[in-house]
C-alpha cells in the first residue's frame, strides 16, 4: 500500500516524497493477516473448543498460551505467549472486545510484557484480532478465519516485518484445531 503511494507521487512528477505525506500514509494504512480452515464439525462445538482458551498450549504444535484468570468475555484480559516458527517467543497483554457466541471472538493488544510505563496508543500501534465461525456445508462443517489487522505507524511496521511468521502461527492455530475432530 506505501509504496504504491510512493509510486503515485513520482508518477505525478516529484522525485520527492514528503515526510508528511509519508507519515499520514502510515497512520492510515492497515495491514490484513489471515488464515481459514475448515473442519468437518458443527460450528457451536467448535466454538466450545476454540473459546477455551486455556486450552490451547495443548494441541500439537500450539503456537499460543494464554494465562486468563476468568472465562473469555468483554473486557476480560489476558496474556499471551507466542511461539514463533523462527524460535523466538513474544508476550503480551490484550483484551476481549467482542464476543459474539459460535460466531465470533475479537480482541485488542494492551502492551507488551513486561508492561511498559504507558499504554500504546492505538494510532501508534492499533490491532483488531478476531476469530470468526462460519457454517459450511449445510453446518456439518465449519470454516474458521482467524484475522488480525494491524493500523498506525507501529502496526504497520509489526505487520510488514512479522507477518509471515503470524500467518504461519494462524495455519498452525487452526490445523491443531482440526486435528482435534
Amino acid at each position: 500500500f506505501f509504496l504504491r503511494i510512493v509510486r503515485v507521487i513520482r508518477v505525478r512528477g516529484s522525485t520527492r516524497v514528503d515526510g508528511h505525506l509519508v507519515f499520514l500514509v502510515l497512520l492510515l494504512a492497515q495491514i490484513e493477516l489471515r488464515a481459514e480452515a475448515t473442519l468437518p464439525v458443527h460450528r457451536k462445538t467448535l466454538w466450545k473448543r476454540a473459546i477455551n482458551m486455556r486450552r490451547w498450549s495443548r494441541m500439537r504444535d500450539a503456537p499460543f498460551e494464554i494465562s486468563i484468570a476468568s472465562q473469555p468475555a468483554v473486557g476480560v484480559p489476558f496474556d499471551i505467549t507466542s511461539h514463533w516458527h523462527t524460535g523466538s517467543i513474544s508476550r503480551s497483554r490484550e483484551r476481549i472486545t467482542v464476543m459474539e457466541t459460535h460466531q465470533r471472538m475479537c480482541w485488542d493488544f494492551e502492551g507488551p510484557l513486561p508492561a511498559l510505563p504507558a499504554a500504546i496508543p492505538d494510532w501508534v500501534l492499533g490491532t483488531d484480532r478476531c476469530i470468526s465461525f462460519e457454517e459450511v456445508n449445510g453446518g456439518r462443517h465449519t470454516r474458521i478465519k482467524n484475522v488480525l489487522t494491524f493500523s498506525g505507524p507501529l502496526g504497520v511496521a509489526t505487520g510488514l516485518l512479522m507477518g509471515s511468521q503470524i500467518e504461519e502461527a494462524f495455519r498452525r492455530f487452526n490445523s491443531g484445531l482440526k486435528r482435534r475432530f
